[in-house]
């Protein structure tokens, strides 16, 4: 994505009847914003997954046994640059001296914030479970075992 904000600063017409009433005759002051973003996400899961229930007399037994595999890949890339009356807002550092505009600042212009990060996760997943249950009576009351 590609956010652009901007503002002017003017002096505004304000002859009542003229043909540019209401109209900006003379731009003092512009700025604007940018923030951009160029992110991606590929992510693949893979699962195989087995289940079974065997009955032997009243003994019941299930049970079952998956495998996932994930592979995710994330890259990040965002930038935003702040432009305010004529220069570069600069992010602040906790040394920065500005002595401007007595003395030039002669390092790089830098976005005010930046973001770059690429992360890659392979996951493999195992799970297995078994159950053994049991229905029986007892009197007149029915049992159940897990």
């Amino acid at each position: 994505y590609d956010i652009v904000a901007q503002y002017r600063l003017g002096k505004v017409n304000m002859e009542i009847g003229g043909r540019d009433f209401g109209k900006v005759e003379f731009a003092e002051g512009v700025g604007a914003q940018l923030t951009h973003a160029r992110n991606k996400l590929n992510a693949v899961f893979i699962n195989i997954e087995h289940t079974g229930e065997l009955k032997v007399n009243s003994d019941y037994f299930s049970y079952g046994i998956k495998y996932t595999h994930e592979d995710i890949r994330d890259r990040i890339r965002e930038y935003e640059i702040v432009d305010s009356a004529g220069f570069s807002v600069r992010p602040p550092l906790p040394d920065f001296r500005n002595h401007q505009p007595y003395e030039p600042f002669n390092a790089p212009l830098v976005p005010f914030t930046s973001i770059r990060a690429f992360k890659e996760t392979d996951i493999d997943r195992l799970q297995a479970f078994a159950q053994w249950s049991r229905r029986t009576t007892w009197n007149d009351h029915e049992i159940f075992f897990n």
